[in-house]
């Protein structure tokens, strides 16, 4: 088998931590999946003329004008047992602009978050280097996705793309989940609230902020998920409890924004979630 090594350079993962910390917008998005583009362009310069050549083969089963087809090297093969989900070439062509930008930017996003498989799977190059930088980017795509694409392509009715999209997202959680727990945990809570799963999503950040050390850069962003998850559900009780404990067992540098936390839980009333 044939061997990509992933470069991940100071500028690729600079660009990253800058994605994390500005304001999240579709244009994020953008941004994040032309990261990923940036790390295989980068890579590609390194690879062995067999694994090009397997790429370029894969290649012309996709559409020429995909932002990351070179990048990508047109792997498609579908991750899931025949008739689990339509192919990505027997999705229905988008005549719109608006549906048929998103059907390409779904397309876009699971190729990226089934990167792994299509490259060892179809091509036969194997991932090595900065692979878990690329899961990293991979992570935020999934994020991001949550929040701008899968509303988008729910909103305008393709529900056969949305579908298959999520399908790619389970992949990469099976993917994380071997590897990271917390974070499993975190995007599996995340995933959940998108699907309107309350008690699954509880659970689930539960288990990731209770696997994630106070000295890691996220530990706050889940606290805060857990928090909100109490209050959003009318488990004002819960809430300030766990607010009490989080400032009791958290370092002095987080203690002002955790007493933020602690009067809004105090003052704010909780919110009941609605019920269908």
């Amino acid at each position: 088998m044939a061997e990509l090594r992933l470069t991940a350079s100071k500028a690729l993962a600079d660009e990253y931590r800058s994605l994390l910390r500005q304001e999240w917008s579709a244009e994020t998005l953008l941004r994040a999946t032309g990261l990923v583009a940036k790390l295989l362009r980068a890579s590609e310069r390194g690879t062995t003329a067999t694994a090009l050549g397997s790429m370029a083969e894969a290649a012309g089963r996709f559409r020429p004008d995909a932002q990351v087809a070179a990048a990508l090297g047109g792997f498609l093969d579908s991750l899931f047992e025949e008739g689990a989900v339509p192919p990505v070439d027997r999705l229905p062509i988008r005549r719109s602009p608006a549906k048929a930008r998103l059907a390409q930017a779904a397309e876009l996003s699971w190729r990226i978050l089934t990167l792994q498989y299509l490259a060892s799977r179809v091509a036969q190059v194997r991932l090595t280097g900065g692979v878990d930088f690329l899961r990293d980017c991979q992570s935020l795509v999934f994020q991001l996705d949550l929040l701008f694409l899968l509303p988008d392509l729910d909103r305008h009715g393709m529900n056969l793309e949305h579908d298959f999209l999520l399908k790619a997202m389970e992949a990469h959680l099976a993917l994380v989940r071997r590897r990271e727990v917390a974070h499993g945990a975190y995007l599996s809570g995340v995933l959940f609230e998108y699907l309107g799963e309350a008690e699954l999503a509880e659970s689930a950040l539960a288990a990731a902020f209770q696997a994630t050390s106070p000295g890691n850069h996220d530990y706050l962003t889940k606290a805060h998920l857990v928090w909100f998850n109490l209050l959003d559900a009318g488990k004002a009780h819960e809430a300030k409890n766990f607010c009490l404990q989080l400032y009791r067992s958290s370092p002095p540098e987080l203690l002002p924004e955790i007493g933020e936390m602690l009067d809004q839980t105090f003052s704010v009333p909780a919110r009941k979630r609605a019920t269908a």
